[in-house]
């Protein structure tokens, strides 16, 4: 038994919580993907890179987003598997944020091959 702000209140602190690792994985992933748009601004105007190079650049960043959906399956996957592991909070930041960034970097890949074609 704790007490807890003046109450009893039942207390296990004997089991250990094991963090799952694929969902941390996705879930940091998912920070960048929101971080990419300040990432974007760092690569194409500090750090002086123009033309080709520097929209290759932005262009393979964009990557990290179908990398966060893929990692928050897989870490779904793991956590429905064994329940006793932490970390679902992490696999949705990983989820949402990885289908917004797919979803917008499908969206650049369109326009950037409509450009291109013409």
């Amino acid at each position: 038994m704790c007490n807890w702000a003046g109450k009893a209140a039942v207390c296990d602190a004997s089991v250990p919580r094991v963090r799952s690792g694929l969902a941390h994985a996705a879930g940091f992933a998912g920070l960048l993907v929101l971080a990419r748009p300040s990432l974007a601004t760092l690569f194409l105007g500090t750090l002086g890179f123009h033309g080709t190079a520097g929209l290759l650049l932005f262009f393979l960043t964009g990557l990290i987003a179908p990398v966060a959906l893929t990692l928050s399956f897989v870490a779904g996957a793991s956590l429905d598997c064994a329940p006793e592991k932490s970390g679902r909070p992490q696999a949705l930041l990983g989820f949402f944020v990885g289908l917004a960034g797919t979803i917008d970097w499908l969206a650049e890949v369109n326009s950037w091959l409509t450009a291109f074609s013409r």
